[in-house]
């Protein structure tokens, strides 16, 4: 089966990531929803091979149809920008849930380490844990009773900051990777995310 690699560097426009959370995980798509979902899926779909399912070939652009844990992904390569998600109907059983396993190069912060009680800390980078917000270029995952933050940039776990008021760490912040202004990002289509890990 062909495969195409998809780069670290892409955009999730908001649509998608409104489709990903109403038809993959029938979750409502709140603001605060589709802003965590966008990241999610970036963090997810970059730098990883996904099976082609199919191309064309429009008057305005070159698009993939890739396949990937029970969803399809449009994809148009000269953006680098993903369109929309589907459900994949061949696949009946696995699709791409909200959860994520924390890499084993993450490093733990000692103040996580010390909250954290010994039989979480020896399941923690095993098993699955629910991506419930995001802050920034972190995820927030429900790790047992905790909340903590798994910052995807410095690939580092800490339990979450206090939040400031008018932070930029929601949907309505002025996150400036959100927007392509940083780090010598090329300002992106209106409605996507971009975010570079390195």
């Amino acid at each position: 089966m062909e495969k195409y690699f998809l780069p670290k560097n892409i955009f999730v426009s908001r649509h998608a990531a409104i489709r990903y959370l109403e038809r993959i995980v029938h979750i409502p798509a709140s603001s605060r929803k589709v802003y965590t979902a966008r990241l999610f899926l970036t963090y997810i779909l970059g730098n990883r091979a996904l099976e082609v399912k199919s191309t064309r070939q429009d008057q305005s652009a070159f698009r993939l149809e890739l396949v990937f844990r029970g969803v399809i992904v449009v994809y148009e390569p000269a953006k680098k920008y993903i369109y929309t998600i589907f459900p994949d109907d061949r696949e009946r059983e696995e699709k791409l849930e909200l959860v994520m396993n924390i890499p084993a190069d993450f490093a733990v912060s000692q103040e996580l380490r010390a909250a954290l009680s010994r039989k979480t800390r020896d399941k923690l980078f095993k098993e699955k844990w629910p991506v419930v917000g995001r802050r920034g270029e972190s995820l927030i995952l429900e790790v047992k009773e905790h909340k903590i933050e798994a910052d995807l940039m410095k690939k580092r776990l800490n339990l979450p900051k206090k939040k400031r008021k008018g932070g930029a760490g929601g949907p309505a912040g002025n996150d400036a990777r959100d927007q392509g202004t940083t780090r010598g990002l090329s300002p992106v289509p209106e409605n996507s995310a971009a975010i570079v890990f390195y």
